[in-house]
């Protein structure tokens, strides 16, 4: 009887886990169809940026993150020469008025003009984080 009753909990364990694991699985799937549709303005502010673009031999460099109120930001143009360890507040503002949920190509020509770079890159990377922990990410190699 006792092994029975063990059994029947160890079963009732395993339905549990897969019921919430699969909830859990399906919670991700629609976040990641549509990242920050049905969420709130706090969840849908940006928490992070970092984007590479490559030139052949030159790079542009920026990285962005919001940690509580502060934000902290890098960049480097290597065709400019120009690094600095605080992002012009002109870009973050165009960067953050972005729609990242738009179409890729969108999306890129509306970053590439944020840094006034033009679209003939050799690698595109960018990660873009939200306060929610959704991550939108979009590379692409040999344009």
């Amino acid at each position: 009887m006792k092994n029975l009753l063990r059994l029947i909990i160890i079963i009732l364990a395993i339905i549990a886990i897969v019921l919430f694991g699969y909830n859990n699985y399906q919670k991700k799937l629609e976040v990641n169809n549509n990242p920050i549709e049905n969420v709130n303005d706090e969840e849908k502010e940006l928490k992070a940026i970092e984007l590479d673009i490559e030139y052949g031999e030159n790079e542009v460099e920026f990285d962005y993150e919001l940690i509580g109120m502060v934000e902290k930001s890098s960049y480097k143009n290597e065709f400019t020469n120009e690094v600095s360890d605080e992002g012009d507040e002109s870009i973050i503002n165009s960067l953050k008025e972005i729609d990242y949920t738009a179409p890729e190509s969108q999306v890129v020509d509306q970053v590439l003009k944020a840094f006034d770079l033009k679209g003939d890159f050799t690698k595109f990377d960018l990660e873009i984080r939200y306060n929610n922990n959704t991550k939108i990410e979009i590379e692409i190699k040999d344009n």
